[in-house]
C-alpha cells in the first residue's frame, strides 16, 4: 500500500469496527492479507450476469456499507489529495449514472444501487480561493435539483463532506455515515 490511500484504509478499517456487523463492509487501498473486508469496489452500469468491465465500470469506490439483501446503502468515496470542483461533480456523476456495485475479482458479490443508496464524497479543499465555497454553496445545493427515475440513486441522497484537513474531513464523513444509515432504510 503506498502512502497515497493510508487514511483511507484507516477509515475502512474504523468503519468495518463500527458498522460490521450487522452490516457488510468492504473497503479498497487497506491489505487484504488481513483482512477479508479489504476488497476492489466498481460501481457500473448493467447486470450482475454480464459482469464488470472496463466497458461499463464507471467509479471506483472507496468503502462500501451494504446489507445482507445485497443492497449498496452507502457509497463512499475519499479524496485524500485536494481536488477541484469539477473531480467532485464526476464523482457523484459517476456514480449516479451506476447501479451495482462488484465487490472482489473473479468469484465477485454484487450489490445493488438505487434509491435508497446514501453517497458521501469526503476530502480535502484548501482554505483559500473559492473551491470550498463552490462546492458548500453551487454544487452542493445544485444537486438536489436533478431528477431521477423513482427507482434510481437521488442527488439529493449525496453528502459533500471537504474541509482544510483530511483528518477532519474523515472524523465529519465518519458522522455521515453514522447519519446516512437511518436514511437508507427509510421507505422513498
Amino acid at each position: 500500500m503506498n502512502q497515497q490511500g493510508v487514511a483511507t484504509a484507516r477509515f475502512g478499517e474504523d468503519l468495518v469496527e463500527e458498522f460490521g456487523d450487522p452490516y457488510v463492509v468492504y473497503y479498497d487501498h487497506g491489505d487484504p492479507d488481513k483482512s477479508d473486508n479489504v476488497a476492489a469496489c466498481k460501481a457500473f452500469y448493467g447486470t450482475p450476469g454480464e459482469g464488470v468491465h472496463n466497458v461499463n465500470r464507471l467509479a471506483d469506490i472507496d468503502a462500501l456499507i451494504a446489507d445482507a439483501s445485497g443492497r449498496a446503502l452507502v457509497l463512499i468515496e475519499i479524496e485524500e489529495r485536494p481536488s477541484s470542483p469539477k473531480k467532485i461533480v464526476g464523482d457523484v456523476f459517476a456514480l449516479a449514472m451506476s447501479n451495482y456495485v462488484a465487490v472482489g475479482r473473479g468469484d465477485q458479490a454484487y450489490f445493488t444501487i438505487g434509491a435508497h443508496t446514501q453517497v458521501i464524497v469526503a476530502g480535502v479543499l484548501p482554505a483559500r480561493g473559492a473551491s470550498r465555497e463552490k462546492v458548500d454553496t453551487v454544487i452542493e445545493a445544485r444537486l438536489s435539483s436533478f431528477h431521477r427515475e423513482e427507482h434510481e440513486l437521488s442527488l439529493r441522497n449525496v453528502r459533500l463532506v471537504f474541509r482544510e484537513s483530511l483528518s477532519v474531513a474523515l472524523k465529519n464523513a465518519f458522522s455521515s455515515v453514522e447519519a446516512a444509515l437511518p436514511e437508507a432504510h427509510s421507505p422513498k
